[in-house]
This record gives C-alpha cells, sequence and structure tokens, in this order.
C-alpha cells in the first residue's frame, strides 16, 4: 500500500496534454468509502486509451502502472455527461 504521499492518476492517450507523459497525468482526489474522483472535458465521438498510475507526489515519479491491458473509453455523439467506474 502506498502512503500519502503518493497519488493515483490516470495516465492518458489521445489528449492534447496526455500521450502517456505522467507530468501531464490528471490528479484524482481521494474521497469517502475509498473512492478516488477526478473530472476532464473530453471531446464527443473520441475515443481514449487510459491506464491508472501511482505517482509519487514529491518526486513525481511512476510507482506503479496499472497491469494489463490499456482501459479504452469511446464517447457517443450524443453524450454530454459519462461518469465511468472501474474496480
Amino acid at each position: 500500500m502506498h502512503g500519502p504521499s503518493s497519488l493515483w492518476q490516470p495516465c492518458q492517450t489521445g489528449l492534447d496534454t496526455g500521450n502517456w507523459d505522467i507530468r501531464h497525468a490528471l490528479e484524482m482526489k481521494y474521497t469517502p468509502g475509498d473512492t478516488w474522483v477526478a473530472s476532464v472535458e473530453l471531446a464527443a465521438g473520441g475515443v481514449y486509451e487510459y491506464k491508472y498510475v501511482i505517482i509519487n507526489y514529491e518526486t513525481k515519479e511512476a510507482l506503479e502502472w496499472q497491469n494489463g491491458s490499456n482501459a479504452v473509453l469511446a464517447i457517443i455523439m450524443d453524450d454530454t455527461e459519462v461518469e465511468v467506474f472501474d474496480n
């Protein structure tokens, strides 16, 4: 388990500020119920790949990448808001 000096962050490709560079990873916030949350604006009709990474808060170095294949999120043109739940 990682302590308070580390963060879960999704690192993605397909976004202008992503491309798997952890310096641009979206920071997630811990909330009650052992849930991590974040918000991001994405273009409708886009397909996005992402993977979670634990980053040392102080050094900004990757401590651990999520195992397995990348997650894929496809947003249809009619979507105005999408909630994604991963486990």
